[in-house]
């Protein structure tokens, strides 16, 4: 189970990239936990050990954040839908983002960019940091309210509301977000859905879920986790109570539960159609 980070600068401790890896041992689960300095270097760590250690095991691998963005944006972006329209917007961000081994990336480009692309203006995304270039911040405001509302007109025709269906009934943050405080989703799923497909590439047995078809049944599974289903967060600090270590160790044993009770398997019933073809869904939101 991956916590994320959108940081444009190396990072450890609080708010950085923690990663935890459990594992089933002559039937006794053991929990390990990894707090990782760049993108760059958990995604290949991840590669590395599906590899290697965990080579011909199954693996479900959970990233928090979204896996795919509101219904319509492959469309609004003008992209060609043939081969599903997560697969469009996962290829235009492979092509937009650039995101190097220190962690320095383009996100606030990009979203301004693809605002300007499907609204001419502001929205769908927002957020930002103050002092960016005029370029960036003509169609990037540095918050939504007072700016613009959803659903947002797009020029191609059709709008985009501000959640995904999963969303609403998860209570889960608007994955237009990009920057200026907690659930920042939007910065983490720009930098993120690069990285996931990266690793999609890199292994050859691996799928998708809920995107590609029977997902769930490849050896290597990819999905969206909303660790808030599983952990209540409980505040202080220090090495022993650090949020993002603590969200996604809690969120590897209750799947890792759920999977020893024969429970697992029901989480992968197939979401909306909607879904599968391009919001995505968290595993664990009936």
């Amino acid at each position: 189970m991956i916590d994320w980070s959108s940081s444009n600068t190396p990072k450890k401790g609080e708010d950085s990239l923690w990663a935890a890896l459990l594992q089933w041992e002559n039937g006794v689960a053991r929990l390990t936990t990894k707090n990782h300095l760049t993108r760059a270097a958990l995604t290949a760590e991840i590669a590395a050990t599906l590899a290697g250690e965990l080579a011909g095991q199954r693996v479900l691998v959970g990233f928090d954040f979204a896996l795919g963005l509101p219904a319509g944006t492959a469309s609004a972006l003008g992209l060609a839908t043939e081969a599903g329209a997560w697969r469009a917007v996962w290829d235009r961000l492979g092509a937009d983002v650039q995101d190097d081994d220190s962690n320095k990336n383009n996100r606030f480009a990009v979203a301004a960019a693809w605002n300007a692309a499907i609204t001419g203006g502001f929205g769908p995304f927002f957020g930002c940091p103050p002092r960016l270039p005029a370029s960036i911040t003509k169609t990037l405001s540095t918050t939504q309210k007072g700016v613009f509302d959803y659903p947002v007109a797009a020029k191609a025709g059709g709008s985009l509301a501000r959640t995904r269906r999963v969303d609403d009934l998860a209570g889960s943050a608007t994955p237009w977000f990009v920057y200026g405080g907690a659930n920042s989703v939007g910065g983490q799923t720009l930098v993120g859905i690069p990285r996931v497909a990266q690793l999609r590439k890199t292994v050859s047995d691996s799928a998708v879920w809920p995107f590609e078809a029977d997902a769930e049944k490849a050896r290597v599974v990819f999905a969206e986790i909303y660790p808030s289903l599983f952990y209540t967060r409980v505040r202080g600090r220090g090495p022993a109570r650090i949020h993002d270590r603590e969200q996604v160790a809690e969120t590897a044993v209750a799947l890792a539960g759920l999977d020893a009770n024969g429970e697992l398997t029901a989480l992968f019933a197939a979401p909306t159609a909607e879904a599968r073809v391009e919001e995505g869904w968290i595993l664990g939101v009936r």
